[in-house]
């Protein structure tokens, strides 16, 4: 229980790494509030969209306050303002094997393991807020570098269902053992899909093939 704890949190930082890239978050905020409702400040500047504020989830309106009790992009806002791990719909599938148990990582993203390997795939789903391609490959990559201090990200190509997508391949050192991680990022129109299987000292040919078919299931 203690390895498969240590897992989830291993994967949910992955994802928030990789949303950290799209959308970070500056510090010294703060929140403050008036008669209108709640917003997250750094002096007269106030936060907009989805942000991640220690381990939940708001979202920000344009003017600023906080959004509740409703759904933003899918995703169900509780009366305190954070995602509750609900969603919605999809506006794409996949399949998934049915040998993979399904877990939830400490953020409330879903996450599967793989095998006695502890071999795990998260999945999660990104707003680009009109960024390029190149913009969040390049904040993808130095994000990644800076999280988990390391210099070298591969970084490549391939085609899934006729789209283009881009992949990251790197490792870095926890405790005794050295994390592979292979990421996949897939784009349809201003959202970004990203898909990620981690290994304990490598990643199974087995489970490297479970995970690109997969990825051929996924429809939009």
């Amino acid at each position: 229980m203690k390895k498969l704890q240590i897992t989830k949190k291993i994967v949910s930082s992955l994802a928030i790494a990789l949303v950290l890239a799209v959308n970070p978050i500056v510090a010294h905020a703060e929140w403050k509030q008036d008669s209108t409702g709640w917003w997250y400040a750094e002096g007269d500047s106030w936060y907009k969209g989805w942000k991640q504020i220690g381990e939940k989830w708001y979202y920000f309106k344009d003017n600023g306050y906080m959004a509740h009790d409703c759904y933003i992009d899918n995703y169900s806002l509780n009366s305190k303002g954070y995602w509750d791990g609900a969603l919605q719909s999809q506006d794409f599938s996949v399949n998934y094997p049915s040998s993979w148990i399904k877990a939830k990582g400490t953020s409330g993203m879903s996450i599967y393991l793989l095998g006695n390997e502890f071999t795990i795939e998260s999945e999660l789903t990104v707003n680009m807020q009109g960024k390029s391609r190149d913009e969040v490959i390049d904040k993808c990559i130095k994000a990644i570098k800076s999280r988990f201090g390391i210099n070298q990200v591969n970084i490549s190509q391939q085609m899934i269902n006729g789209r283009t997508v881009d992949v990251f391949d790197y490792k870095y050192k926890l405790e005794h053992n050295e994390r592979q991680v292979h990421t996949v990022n897939l784009y349809n129109n201003d959202k970004l899909y990203v898909f990620t299987i981690v290994g304990d000292n490598g990643i199974s040919s087995a489970n490297m093939d479970a995970f690109n078919n997969m990825l051929k299931t996924i429809t939009f």
